[in-house]
C-alpha cells in the first residue's frame, strides 16, 4: 500500500502524460541487469544523470573556465620574463651628419639577445580582481547546483510517469481478462437461449475498446522509455526497466510554514551575484591608486661592418647593456570615466537589491502556490480512490448480478465503463501529486 494520509495506487492517463511528457528529464546507473535489459531505480537515474546530462556537464565546465580565470588574474601578481634575440641587416646602411657632411657608416648587421623581467608591486584593481575571481568560482558552483537540483525535479516526475503509465498496463490487461471472461460466458449463455445476440455485441464493442485502450496505454509507455533515454543521453535502442513502485511514495497533508529564503540556491546565487557588483564598485575606486612595477633587462649587442655574417666568430666584441628600474604611475585626470563607472557599478548594484526584494515574494508566492496545489491534489486524489474503490464494487456487483440473471449486460457495460473513468480520474490525480510534491519541495529548496 502506498505510505499517505488515505489509500492511493499507481497509474496516470494518457491525456495527462500527453500534457507533461515534454517537461521530463531523466538519467539513471545500471542496479541490475537481467538478460539485456538494464533495471533502475530512481535513485540510480538521478545520479546517472548527474554525471551524463549536457546541462550539468556545461556547468562543471563553466565552473573550470572561472578556475582558469583565476589562474589569468592570479598569473599578473608573478614575475613577467621574455626572453629577445635579434639579427638586423642593413642593405642601406646608416647615415649621419659630421661638419655639415653626410656620412655613411659601414654597418651591415647588428645583432642582439637579451632578456628583461617585469614585476607587479603593487595594483589595487589587482587585489579586487583577485577577490572577484573567488567569488566568480563560488557563482559557478552554485549556478552547477542550481542545474542538479532542476535536474533531479525533472528526472524524478520523469521516472514515476514511467512508473504509474507501466502500472496501468497491468490494470487494463486484468480488466481485459475479466471482459474476456465474461464475453465467453455470455457467448454461452446465447447458444443456449438465455441471451440476445445484441447482448453478445455489446460486450464485443466494450472489449474492443478495451483493447484499443490497452494498446495506446503499451505505446505511450514506450514512448516514456523513449523520452526517458532521450533525456539521459542513452542510445533507443538501450534495453532499460524502472525498479521501483509508487508504493515506496509518501504522501501526507503539508502545512503552510515560514520560507527560508537561505534554502533556496537561486537567493544564494544573488547574494554572490550583490557581492560581484560590491567589488566592482571597489575596483573602479582602486583603480584612482598608483601602481609600481619593478623591472630589469641585460643585452648584449654586436655590430658588423663586412658582408660577411658570423653571429659565433669569437673574435667578435659584444656590447653589454642592463637596467633595473622601477615605474610608478599616479593616475591625475581621465576625463571622469572611472567615476562614469563607479556610478554605472552602483546603480547595477542598485537593481540587484531590487531584484532580491522580487526574488523573496517570489519564492513566497511559489511556496504557498505550491502548498496549495499539493493540498488540493492530494484531496482530489484521496476522493478519486474513493471513487475508484466505488466504481470497482459497482462493478462486481453488477457482474455477479448478471450471471445470476438478474441483471442486464448494459448494466455490465455501464459499470465498465465507469470503472475505466474512474481508474483514469485516479492515475491522473495521483500523477498529479507527484508532480506537486517535486514542486513544493523544490519551492522550499529541500530537494
Amino acid at each position: 500500500m502506498i505510505k499517505q494520509d488515505k489509500p492511493t495506487s499507481t497509474y496516470i492517463s494518457l491525456f495527462f502524460l500527453a500534457i507533461f511528457c515534454g517537461l521530463f528529464s531523466v538519467k539513471g546507473n545500471a542496479q541490475a541487469a537481467h538478460g539485456d535489459t538494464t533495471y533502475l531505480t530512481l535513485q540510480q537515474c538521478i545520479d546517472y544523470a548527474l554525471k551524463n546530462q549536457n546541462d550539468i556537464k556545461n556547468a562543471k565546465l563553466d565552473e573550470k573556465i572561472a578556475f582558469q580565470k583565476k589562474r589569468e588574474i592570479a598569473g599578473a601578481a608573478l614575475p613577467q620574463i621574455n626572453a629577445n634575440g635579434e639579427v638586423d641587416y642593413y642593405f642601406d646602411a646608416p647615415k649621419y651628419f659630421f661638419d655639415n657632411e653626410i656620412i655613411q657608416t659601414g654597418l651591415v648587421y647588428n645583432t642582439q639577445y637579451g632578456a628583461s623581467a617585469s614585476q607587479l608591486l603593487f595594483n589595487g584593481t589587482y587585489l579586487i580582481g583577485r577577490e572577484a575571481a573567488a567569488r566568480y568560482i563560488d557563482l559557478m558552483k552554485k549556478t552547477t547546483q542550481n542545474t542538479e537540483i532542476q535536474t533531479r525535479a525533472n528526472v524524478t516526475k520523469a521516472y514515476y510517469s514511467v512508473v504509474i503509465n507501466k502500472e496501468r498496463i497491468h490494470l487494463v490487461q486484468a480488466n481485459l481478462d475479466k471482459l474476456k471472461d465474461l464475453l465467453k460466458e455470455t457467448q454461452a449463455m446465447n447458444v443456449q437461449g438465455f441471451v440476445e445476440n445484441i447482448d453478445v455485441d455489446r460486450i464485443s464493442v466494450q472489449l474492443g475498446n478495451l483493447e484499443v485502450e490497452s494498446k495506446n496505454v503499451q505505446n505511450l509507455v514506450r514512448l516514456s522509455y523513449y523520452l526517458l533515454k532521450f533525456q539521459i543521453g542513452m542510445p533507443m535502442d538501450e534495453k532499460i526497466k524502472v525498479s521501483d513502485s509508487i508504493e515506496s511514495k509518501e504522501f501526507k497533508d503539508e502545512a503552510n510554514t515560514p520560507t527560508q529564503y537561505g534554502d533556496r540556491i537561486e537567493y544564494n546565487i544573488m547574494q554572490v551575484e550583490k557581492n560581484l557588483y560590491g567589488l566592482q564598485i571597489k575596483e573602479y575606486k582602486f583603480g584612482y591608486l598608483p601602481s609600481l612595477n619593478a623591472f630589469g633587462s641585460y643585452e648584449n649587442q654586436t655590430y658588423t661592418t663586412v658582408d660577411h655574417y658570423d653571429a659565433f666568430d669569437k673574435g667578435k666584441v659584444w656590447l653589454p647593456t642592463g637596467v633595473i628600474g622601477a615605474k610608478l604611475s599616479i593616475p591625475v585626470f581621465d576625463g571622469f570615466v572611472k567615476d562614469a563607472q563607479i556610478q554605472e557599478a552602483k546603480l547595477s548594484y542598485q537593481q540587484t537589491l531590487n531584484n532580491e526584494y522580487t526574488l523573496k515574494n517570489s519564492i513566497d508566492l511559489q511556496t504557498n502556490n505550491a502548498i496549495v496545489n499539493y493540498n488540493n491534489n492530494l484531496s482530489t486524489l484521496q476522493i478519486q480512490k474513493k471513487n475508484l474503490d466505488l466504481a470497482k464494487e459497482v462493478a462486481r456487483v453488477t457482474e455477479i448480478k448478471y450471471k445470476q440473471g438478474v441483471g442486464s449486460n448494459l448494466e455490465i457495460i455501464d459499470a465498465q465503463t465507469s470503472l475505466r473513468e474512474a481508474e483514469t480520474n485516479y492515475y491522473e490525480a495521483l500523477y498529479n501529486v507527484v508532480v506537486s510534491q517535486v514542486d513544493l519541495l523544490v519551492a522550499r529548496g529541500k530537494f
